[in-house]
């Protein structure tokens, strides 16, 4: 018997791995997976897992759980930003393009790190290196969403929760956080005693929580907050579901409502589009939140016009 919370999460081969293990003789053939998602034939592959897979939901096993709203929140750039946005856009598209004759590696490493410089830039301008842009950009339509969100949930003695993948990004409100005077925690990878800080937050009747994606995606029992925003998206849905999954769970006695804040005309929403893809990939084949492999041609249609 194998148990899995996330049967698959970034490679469809990881569900044909466990299935391989259970049952050798049946599921021997990597190729049979791979061909079935490159010809987008999901209903093989369900058929092929369906008679040894058992799903318990946690809607089906926590009927008492309180509603969740999840929204998306559109922030649009003023022109002046939005024009610095196309500016940097354009020359990477230049760089990667005159990039054609290095290796496939430096290239993927070269569109990696394009990627991060307009999720950056998405994020708040100030956090590119200087000089990147044309003129400096001190404002963020996203930051100043968020700003006027937070402020307002923490005048209603509400407890929030911020997720960003972006260490630095977390440190640029929790600038803003000390500023205003409001009481804050703060997790990231090098935070060390993780379950005192979630103890005294879940104890705390008001404060604002700025948490690492990767250090504190799992792993966190937060159910004294109803508010949670995933401040910058990534390709795998799985990631931020888990997240989500912070504060909607046993114990929650109230409505939850999840923001996400994503950056108009930008490659977040592009970002965006390609989750729902692979959510719908995912759901093909059972009904849970994961991802296919993120590949080369995704990359670049994340690039794309």
């Amino acid at each position: 018997m194998a148990l899995s919370g996330t049967p698959f999460e970034n490679n469809v081969l990881e569900l044909w791995s466990v299935m391989r293990l259970l049952n050798p003789k049946i599921f021997s053939k990597r190729a049979f997976f791979t061909r079935a998602v490159e010809e987008k034939d999901f209903d093989r592959i369900k058929k092929a897992i369906a008679p040894f897979m058992l799903q318990r939901k946690k809607k089906d096993v926590l009927k008492d759980l309180p509603e969740k709203t999840e929204e998306v929140i559109f922030c649009r750039m003023d022109d002046e930003t939005a024009s610095c946005y196309g500016a940097l856009h354009s020359r990477i598209v230049d760089e990667i393009s005159g990039a054609s004759g290095h290796s496939a590696f430096m290239a993927s490493a070269l569109i990696l790190e394009s990627l991060t410089k307009l999720r950056q830039f998405c994020c708040h301008p100030s956090r590119l290196p200087k000089g990147t842009l044309p003129i400096e950009l001190e404002s963020s339509a996203k930051f100043d969403a968020l700003k006027i969100k937070v402020q307002a949930l923490v005048e209603q003695k509400e407890k929030v929760i911020i997720f960003s993948q972006f260490t630095s990004m977390l440190k640029i409100i929790k600038k803003w956080l000390d500023e205003e005077k409001i009481k804050m925690f703060y997790l990231d990878g090098a935070t060390n005693d993780r379950q005192d800080l979630v103890d005294g937050f879940e104890k705390s009747a008001e404060g604002v929580f700025l948490i690492s994606l990767k250090a504190g995606g799992v792993g966190l029992n937060l159910v004294s907050c109803h508010y949670m925003f995933i401040y910058d998206p990534w390709w795998n849905p799985a990631s931020e579901s888990q997240a989500a999954d912070r504060i909607y769970r046993i114990g929650q006695k109230s409505k939850v409502f999840i923001y996400r804040l994503i950056t108009k005309g930008t490659i977040e929403e592009k970002v965006l589009a390609l989750q729902q893809k692979k959510s719908e990939i995912a759901k093909s084949i059972f009904d849970c939140l994961s991802a296919e492999k993120l590949t080369a041609e995704d990359l670049m249609e994340l690039l794309g016009e």
